[in-house]
């Protein structure tokens, strides 16, 4: 459960990361927007990114116990199927995703 909670807090991150460089972009284009739009999106990829930093931690591989999506100061493992966190993240509903640490497939049902 926490899992799915971690991955919809990152997919929803992702998309106020969209909204603020969409933001930015009009700007440049000389679009106005009110101050409150800017600060609501800001906010809201703020929001949405402490949230997935705080549930990562608890988020764990079951063999080598290590957090499936913070990769850390090591490299990924070459074994794994996956080569970067955001590829644990974005294939998360899928059922199974890759350990970037050790390479073991995980089910993410119990996760």
């Amino acid at each position: 459960m926490l899992g799915k909670l971690n991955a919809i807090a990152t997919y929803i991150a992702w998309l106020f990361l969209g909204g603020m460089i969409a933001s930015f972009v009009l700007g440049y284009f000389d679009v106005r927007y009110e101050m409150p739009v800017y600060q609501m999106i800001f906010g809201g990829f703020f929001l949405f990114t402490i949230i997935h930093f705080v549930l990562a931690f608890w988020v764990r591989c079951p063999n080598c116990n290590k957090c499936l999506t913070i990769k850390g100061m090591h490299g990924i493992h070459p074994a794994s199927i996956h080569k970067s966190w955001s590829s644990v993240v974005f294939h998360w509903f899928s059922g199974r995703v890759g350990c970037i640490h050790c390479g073991t497939t995980v089910s993410t049902n119990d996760l």
